[in-house]
């Protein structure tokens, strides 16, 4: 009799590209293959990193706010990049004509500090301007800052595909996009609490195969 597949959950923090690798690796079966039954949960970025400290989830594919924790001392490591550099393209207003027009704006994030604030800061440097030219807001998830942009809410989002697609359709401008980041900025990965590195090294290795 075939071995029961272990159940796996695992977090993501924002419906967009950033999480595909572990879409396409469900439903075309590869973590089937190694033995696993994955649930993919949307969790609040803030929430990911602690709730695999907790047992909760087995691995978070949030990256910018688990890097942060790993920092502060959060026994978690990254035992795979997904999304090597940033996809993120920083939308605006229409009113918006160019960068000097977001002094003293606001900046829809999901949170603060997150891949995507750090995307639309290294953004606004390439061009040439200071980040602290803009103030970050945090919102939430990629369909909460859009919506956030077309009401006015926020003069700026720093979003990635398809959202950028949509908003440019509306009307909206994009003023920067993945092309203008230089630094490698990674916005997805595995991570994993070190506890299960020492007591299931290789379900985190089946995780990672693919």
């Amino acid at each position: 009799m075939p071995a029961q597949p272990t159940k796996v959950r695992i977090s993501y923090s924002s419906r967009s590209n950033s999480n595909t690798p572990f879409q396409i690796g469900l439903s075309k079966g590869f973590f089937a293959e190694e033995g696993m039954d994955v649930e993919l949960i949307q969790v609040n970025p803030r929430l990911g990193a602690t709730a695999v400290l907790n047992g909760d989830l087995d691995f978070t594919t949030t990256f910018g706010t688990t890097l942060r924790g790993i920092i502060g001392g959060f026994p978690i490591k990254f035992v795979a990049i997904s999304v090597k550099k940033s996809e993120h393209f920083l939308v605006v207003r229409p009113e918006i004509k160019d960068f000097r027009d977001l002094n003293g704006k606001k900046l829809g994030v999901a949170t603060l500090f997150g891949s995507d604030q750090r995307a639309a800061e290294e953004m606004i440097r390439g061009k040439g301007f200071s980040p602290n030219m803009i103030k970050p807001v945090a919102l939430g998830e990629a369909p909460v800052r859009a919506q956030a942009l077309r009401s006015g809410v926020v003069e700026a989002v720093s979003v990635s595909p398809p959202f950028d697609l949509a908003l440019r359709a509306e009307g909206f401008r994009v003023l920067a996009g993945p092309q203008d980041v230089d630094i490698a900025l990674p916005t997805s990965g595995l991570a994993v609490a070190n506890r299960a590195l020492q007591q299931n090294l290789q379900l985190v290795k089946r995780a990672c195969a693919r």
